[in-house]
């Protein structure tokens, strides 16, 4: 069973245990639960860090967005290139103090270093950064590709094609009346009113239950 929460852990067991599995009496609680996590977690980064460590080539992919309270938060993933199989692996979150290009990097490398994959390693079988076109990634002198390249001169920026099709999507857009109607004055008042004050929210909020 998956995608539950840790709390739902208990009466999983005892799930398990109606149908006839032997579950033990101990490993019953959530405590338990978040212990089996960090264990499966651990086993997770050794994978990770062995396929690292094996692969011919790497590309780093990574996107940035803010959360609830606004702050940026960095997604990063690797994808590795082992006798022509391609796998694509989750390297972690971090939410950098400045979202410059200096900063992701260091963000990066501490994503790595929790995964005890050592920099020089990735450095030096990157062959491509799949991002967004944000001068902050694809800036010619300070962009992060371009910091990238000082350290391996054979990586590529990709401008990932998902952004470049919401971009043409957006220019489409604006030459729709109808959508400037809809979405930038309905849909996004809508939003800004419930966004922006927290009474209305709470009033939304209260007209819900």
């Amino acid at each position: 069973m998956s995608d539950r929460p840790i709390t739902d852990f208990e009466w999983i067991t005892q799930l398990d245990e109606a149908k006839g599995l032997v579950v033990g009496s101990t490993y019953r609680n959530n405590n338990s639960a978040k212990v089996f996590l960090c264990a499966i977690a651990e086993q997770e980064k050794r994978k990770v860090a062995e396929a690292i460590k094996h692969c011919d080539f790497a590309c780093i992919i990574g996107d940035g967005s803010t959360d609830s309270s606004t702050n940026e938060q960095e997604m990063w993933f690797l994808r590795t290139c082992k006798d022509g199989h391609i796998n694509i692996y989750f390297v972690g979150v971090f939410s950098p103090d400045k979202a410059n290009a200096e900063n992701i990097v260091v963000g990066i490398k501490e994503l790595l270093k929790t995964l005890k994959i050592d920099w020089a390693d990735v450095i030096n079988k990157l062959v491509g950064l799949s991002c967004d076109g944000a001068s902050v990634m694809t800036g010619i002198k300070s962009g992060l590709g371009a910091l990238l390249r000082k350290e391996n001169p054979m990586i590529l920026t990709i401008h990932c094609l998902a952004h470049r099709l919401e971009l043409a999507l957006k220019n489409m857009s604006k030459k729709c009346p109808l959508y400037r109607k809809t979405v930038d004055t309905l849909l996004l008042g809508l939003y800004l009113f419930y966004h922006d004050s927290s009474l209305n929210r709470a009033m939304l909020v209260r007209s819900m239950r």
